[in-house]
């Protein structure tokens, strides 16, 4: 058995992965707070990033990498996430010009 992933596969566990985490963010205190339900959205974001290596044909977006690599020095904390969401709403501009 081999640990390569394929494509769907990956996929389908992102998405198996996502409807846990809004599962969990809708249960409120049953299931974790919301800062534990806004890290696994953060991992989620993780996994979408390393969807090229899995999905043939998607290329690496060097911004997304980016954001995923300042995910490993800021605090859970709804400024430090805000800020990333900000720098998205820039380069969502820069993407449209």
């Amino acid at each position: 058995m081999t640990d390569e992933k394929s494509g769907e596969d990956y996929i389908f566990e992102l998405a198996g992965y996502l409807i846990t985490c809004a599962t969990m963010a809708l249960s409120g205190d049953r299931e974790g707070s919301p800062s534990y339900s806004a890290n696994r959205f953060l991992i989620a974001l993780r996994k979408l990033v390393d969807s090229a290596v899995y999905v043939e044909g998607l290329k690496n977006d060097p911004f997304l990498h980016e954001i995923v690599e300042k995910l490993d020095s800021i605090k859970l904390e709804y400024e430090e996430i805000l800020s990333l969401q900000m720098e998205f709403a820039v380069e969502a501009g820069k993407r449209l010009d």
